[in-house]
């Protein structure tokens, strides 16, 4: 199935030179913000989240409503795409990924973003909790000899386990490790909070790392 292609003037309907204050709140900068080209759908009152290809090219349109009102809608696409042909942040970061060959993968755009207000220029999310092939075969042709799944806690362990099935079942003899964050005890993040491991801020996150890490 052919690749759909945006025109970028596409986001100017959407306030592009905005940040937004709910982000902020969550710790985004502006300047993040802005790099990921973050806006506002009044029509919708919802914060729009553009998906771009590795060259740059506008793919698709996730939006985020702007309240805390629990809602199974909370994330919907104002622009639908085949999300698990692409990762969220690989054309903004690919090129620290290839130099520090390590790749961090995390469930919700908003953790790319908030890594790189923290200095963290090597996360990708999924838009979910899924991997698929195809983004692995993406990772692998960066270069990456390792691997790391950041999932939200409270993941049931069969999800990662999955995820984890299908990057080992593309590796094809390459010598690629695979770490999963994974805080059993929360210990660092607090029990049922759903909480992505950057969310709580980089001092949480290196003890994450130190701490929780499993490498396969």
């Amino acid at each position: 199935e052919d690749e759909i292609i945006y025109d970028p003037s596409i986001l100017d309907q959407y306030s592009k030179h905005k940040w937004n204050l709910r982000f902020l709140n969550d710790g985004i900068l502006p300047c993040s913000q802005y790099k990921f080209h973050v806006g506002y759908d009044k029509y919708s009152n919802r914060i729009t989240i553009p998906w771009f290809n590795e060259n740059g090219e506008l793919i698709g349109i996730i939006s985020r409503i702007d309240n805390d009102i629990p809602t199974n809608y909370k994330y919907i696409p104002l622009i639908p795409f085949p999300k698990h042909k692409y990762l969220y942040g690989l054309y903004q970061n690919k090129e620290y990924i290839k130099e520090s060959k390590e790749v961090y993968i995390f469930e919700s755009e908003k953790s790319v973003m908030l890594g790189h207000t923290l200095g963290y220029r090597n996360f990708l999310a999924l838009g979910g909790n899924n991997v698929s092939e195809l983004q692995v075969e993406q990772m692998l042709k960066l270069g990456v000899n390792k691997i790391i799944l950041c999932l939200d806690d409270g993941l049931d362990v069969s999800v990662i386990k999955r995820d984890i099935q299908t990057i080992k079942s593309m590796l094809f003899m390459r010598d690629v490790k695979i770490g999963v964050i994974l805080d059993k005890k929360n210990k660092f993040l607090p029990k049922d909070s759903k909480a992505s491991p950057i969310d709580f801020g980089k001092e949480v996150f290196e003890k994450l790392c130190n701490n929780c890490l499993i490498i396969n």
